[in-house]
């Protein structure tokens, strides 16, 4: 996180890749590498409440209301498209990859 101005760098979380803000600014997702897979978690923007929100998944990407996350999720060879609720931490895949 920085400034508009650049003063003030701070990390918020480490081992952090494709951040996406949530547009109503309450949450950060971000992939974190395990081993050789991907785990998406959400942040709060001063970094606090870090959680892991989904394993084996990466890039995320909020809904316009903030209350769905989409993302990549290997499944077998293949990659396909899913989505969360946060309210309910449901999901729904998407994409059938053949």
């Amino acid at each position: 996180m920085i400034d508009a101005d650049g003063n003030n760098r701070r990390v918020l979380v480490r081992n952090a890749s494709y951040p996406s803000w949530s547009p109503n600014g309450d949450l950060i997702v971000f992939d974190r590498r395990r081993g050789d897979t991907d785990d998406l978690w959400t942040v709060r923007p001063d970094g606090t409440g870090a959680r892991l929100l989904v394993r084996n998944a990466s890039f995320g990407a909020w809904s316009p209301d903030s209350g769905r996350i989409a993302f990549s999720r290997f499944v077998g060879k293949n990659v396909d498209i899913w989505v969360r609720s946060l309210a309910t931490g449901a999901e729904h895949r998407v994409t059938r990859s053949r």
